[in-house]
């Protein structure tokens, strides 16, 4: 994964794909903040390697015009969070640990909704502070 995340972010296909999704999503991205964490933890298990895959292209749909920078940011990573919680690979060390070798299915459909439950509480936080109370957000620093 890690590869396959460097490979993306130097060629320039992470910043090419967040340009296009934060300009065909726009006012929506507050939505697709957390979804974006959570299917890339989904997909490829720990924070971290989602966070080398997508780095970049989260960045990039951060600092659009449609989205307060750390409010996206934020998101995203609750987003990644809750994408832990029902990970496959998560779910198969934790069975192999605990001797349940082989119900893993069981388990991972057990613990599919308590995510998309989180991820509409965090979407229905997300929202009002994007477009309602978009003054309680901490100011980002200048550059330079």
């Amino acid at each position: 994964m890690l590869g396959i995340g460097f490979l993306a972010n130097h060629s320039g296909m992470s910043f090419t794909l967040g340009l296009a999704f934060a300009a065909y999503t726009g006012m929506a991205y507050p939505v697709f903040a957390a979804v974006i964490g959570l299917v890339g933890v989904f997909l490829t298990g720990p924070v971290t390697s989602s966070a080398a895959l997508s780095g970049k292209f989260r960045q990039v749909t951060a600092i659009s015009p449609a989205m307060h920078p750390i409010l996206a940011t934020s998101a995203s990573m609750f987003g990644s969070v809750m994408g832990k919680l029902s990970s496959p690979q998560s779910i198969a060390v934790a069975c192999a640990a605990v001797g349940l070798a082989g119900r893993e299915t069981g388990i991972f459909r057990k613990t599919l909704k308590h995510p998309m439950i989180l991820l509409a509480f965090v979407v229905v936080v997300v929202l009002p502070q994007a477009f309602v109370v978009p003054w309680c957000l901490p100011c980002a620093p200048a550059a330079g």
